[in-house]
């Protein structure tokens, strides 16, 4: 071989690459490695923001769920104390009511004060209607009305009459129409045992 051909350096693969600087190397190794780390912390940073999202609403579900038993708890609160201060007169009387419809209920009466209160699960009328009270008395065969009122967990108000808080055999409700005058001819919805 002449000295030419020895002093060629061979051609393909062996052949030896002029390297780049130090710094353009760092530099393009910091472009390719920030760019994957700028892509990774986006998708992680939203994939949090959907996690933030989902457990924000489940929350709100739970928060407007646990608003809803507080409001039932409280109205269950009131209607106790309610009942309660009725209970603690002297002399109030209790009845037990059974409805016709699964429904059930509680009349508490004060005969030295005729204040009635009654605590039930009535459903709400339709426009136009309301819950009547009547007391049947011991020796008379006809009821006498002693109130009326809507739908709702307690009611409570003075009896027109002292038959209502004396002497009482049976007390009934009927649902009636608000325009008629108090005589029982609705439909007859709870009565006392007895």
């Amino acid at each position: 071989m002449s000295q030419a051909q020895t002093d060629q350096k061979p051609v393909g693969i062996f052949r030896e690459e002029r390297s780049l600087p130090v710094a353009q190397r760092s530099r393009r190794n910091r472009r390719g490695r920030s760019g994957a780390w700028q892509t990774a912390g986006g998708a992680i940073a939203a994939l949090l923001l959907v996690a933030l999202a989902v457990d924000n609403y489940r929350l709100h579900q739970q928060m407007q769920q646990n608003q809803m038993t507080i409001g039932q708890l409280q109205q269950t609160a009131q209607t106790n104390a309610a009942l309660t201060k009725a209970l603690q007169q002297p002399n109030a009387q209790l009845y037990a009511l059974e409805g016709t419809q699964k429904s059930s209920g509680s009349l508490v009466v004060v005969p030295a004060q005729n204040q009635v209160t009654i605590v039930n699960d009535l459903p709400p009328l339709p426009k136009g209607q309301v819950y009547r009270l009547w007391a049947i008395a011991a020796n008379e065969p006809e009821p006498t009305y002693c109130g009326e009122f809507n739908a709702g967990a307690i009611a409570s108000w003075s009896a027109p009459e002292a038959v209502c808080s004396k002497n009482v055999a049976q007390m009934l409700i009927t649902a009636e129409l608000a325009s008629d005058p108090p005589i029982p001819k609705g439909e007859l919805v709870m009565k006392s045992r007895g």
